[in-house]
């Protein structure tokens, strides 16, 4: 298959669970199929990331993100339906240059790698290719998590905000799982969720460890209980 795959940022260094599924999955999915990559960049990627990924890829491309707290991005969210965790993605360079790779060349699904990259999903659908659509969380659970432990002055302050914002990232992120040809989720308990919304099944991958960089030899003598978390 030809698959191109959107990430959030950069899938390198692995300094985060997000681009450690991200590298792991596009080198996983390189074994079989041809990737090309399309990410997004807060600061550009030194060579010696770039090495490490580019093997896997058939081309890459970089856009670069919006500042979360830059003027224009608090207007965009203030100012449309897009949760402000998203609306630093909107990028008319990203856009055009996924419409002309699309257009230009045939896929057979474009992979968007969590919430974040998910905002040209309908976009995609509406050229007639397959969208995946790999939850890394449900995005809107852990904003609401953050919300209700926030106290003094800060929660009286922001809490009417926060929550308008927290409704329309519930509302974009299971729009998004009804508009996704399939939906991945790292566990159970995110499938269920996302099936309550998503038109089709969800499928688990589940995070894991990477045995070639961690591995473990027990010692010959062994005269108390090791634990390998």
């Amino acid at each position: 298959m030809k698959i191109l795959f959107i990430t959030y940022d950069f899938p390198y260094p692995l300094t985060s669970g997000g681009k450690i599924r991200a590298f792991q999955m596009i080198r996983y999915l390189a074994k079989a199929h041809e990737i090309t990559l399309f990410s997004y960049i807060r600061t550009q990627p030194v060579e010696t990331a770039m090495a490490k990924v580019r093997p896997f890829c058939r081309k890459i491309e970089l856009f670069p993100r919006g500042k979360a707290w830059s003027f224009r991005h608090l207007m965009t969210a203030g100012s449309s339906l897009r949760p402000g965790a998203i609306a630093h993605y909107v990028n008319p360079s990203f856009e055009r240059s996924l419409v002309t790779e699309l257009t230009r060349e045939k896929y057979d699904a474009v992979h968007f790698e969590s919430f974040y990259a998910s905002l040209y999903l309908p976009l995609v659908k509406s050229l007639g290719v397959k969208t995946v659509l790999g939850n890394e969380n449900v995005e809107y659970e852990v904003y609401q998590r953050f919300i209700e432990n926030l106290r003094g002055i800060k929660r009286y302050a922001l809490l009417p905000l926060l929550k308008y914002d927290l409704f329309k990232m519930q509302r974009f992120e299971k729009e998004r799982w009804r508009q996704a040809d399939v939906n991945l989720a790292v566990s159970g308990e995110d499938a269920k969720i996302i099936s309550t919304a998503a038109a089709s099944p969800v499928i688990v991958v589940p995070n894991g460890v990477d045995t070639e960089s961690f591995s473990y030899s027990f010692p010959e003598i062994n005269n108390q209980n090791d634990l390998l978390f």
